[in-house]
């Protein structure tokens, strides 16, 4: 069967729904969108995107990507790309500005760029979502800053999402995150993961079973309730007894790797010492004295 739709997030979408509705009015916002990877921050943007179609509004788009080499301003350059190509009434001069991209041209690109943003919703209102933004280059980030301080009025709706964990803290992220998370139109979200009885929702979704509701409490268990966790396990289930070994799909065990990988060598050590000890220990485990085994 095909993927399930949003399940849960009735508070989120309820919010988003009343963020979107005050934009449209005319009373902009910068919605910061965070959690860990496969939490579900795409599918909550999407259906943003889907209320702002209802609504008669615009979308656009834009994804950072991890350890890719893109070029300066590469989220504006997809949230414009229309208008960089010609199409729309855009500044005849931004796609030189963007390429020449000097400190010395930076104020009056920004200003331009605030310009086309505020120009396309004349009528209908604007939702510019923005993926990955832990990822994006340093002066995408200050673009972004730049149009959070100058949205007073427009009718936009900005949708940022980022990761929580696995973004590290090395380059402009952090500072700019910090910095947008004190401008008066950011609003902060984090996402959780799913209840128990919203898991068992969509592990049935997922399944097209009537999965037994003590499955669906283990699944949430070793899940934690994130929704990419809850799919990947839900499909292994067939039977019952699906659950009763350690064994996990690829995706997950690869998921799970990609996290460890980012950690420094004493964090996947003691990382690699709780998962021996289980989901419970005492907390003060990791300070106490080792005793090593002499050599025979």
């Amino acid at each position: 069967m095909g993927a399930p739709g949003l399940v849960g997030r009735r508070r989120e979408r309820a919010a988003i729904s009343g963020w979107l509705a005050a934009a449209l009015g005319g009373a902009p916002m910068l919605v910061m969108c965070g959690g860990e990877p496969g939490i579900g921050k795409t599918r909550l943007a999407t259906e943003a995107a889907d209320m702002a179609a209802a609504a008669g509004a615009l979308t656009r788009w834009a994804r950072a990507h991890e350890g890719v080499g893109t070029p300066p301003f590469w989220l504006w350059r997809q949230l414009l790309r229309p208008d960089l190509a010609g199409e729309g009434n855009g500044p005849a001069d931004l796609p030189t500005m963007i390429e020449a991209n000097s400190a010395a041209d930076r104020i009056a690109l920004f200003d331009a760029v605030v310009r086309r943003v505020f120009a396309l919703p004349e009528r209908s209102g604007l939702l510019l979502v923005v993926e990955d933004a832990q990822w994006a280059d340093e002066p995408s980030l200050l673009l972004l800053r730049y149009l959070a301080r100058e949205l007073r009025g427009a009718r936009v709706l900005v949708l940022a999402t980022h990761r929580t964990v696995g973004a590290g803290d090395a380059g402009p992220w952090r500072r700019i995150l910090a910095d947008l998370g004190r401008e008066p139109v950011t609003v902060q979200v984090r996402l959780a993961g799913l209840d128990e009885a919203e898991t068992a929702h969509l592990v049935r979704a997922v399944t097209d079973t009537a999965v037994a509701d003590d499955v669906a409490r283990e699944v949430h268990r070793r899940t934690g309730g994130n929704p990419f966790f809850v799919r990947e396990l839900a499909r292994m289930l067939t039977t019952d007894a699906a659950l009763a070994g350690p064994r996990l799909p690829a995706s997950l065990v690869e998921v799970v790797g990609q996290r460890a990988a980012g950690l420094s060598g004493p964090a996947r050590r003691m990382l690699a010492a709780a998962a021996v000890l289980g989901e419970q220990f005492s907390p003060g485990w990791s300070t106490r004295p080792r005793v090593r085994p002499r050599s025979r």
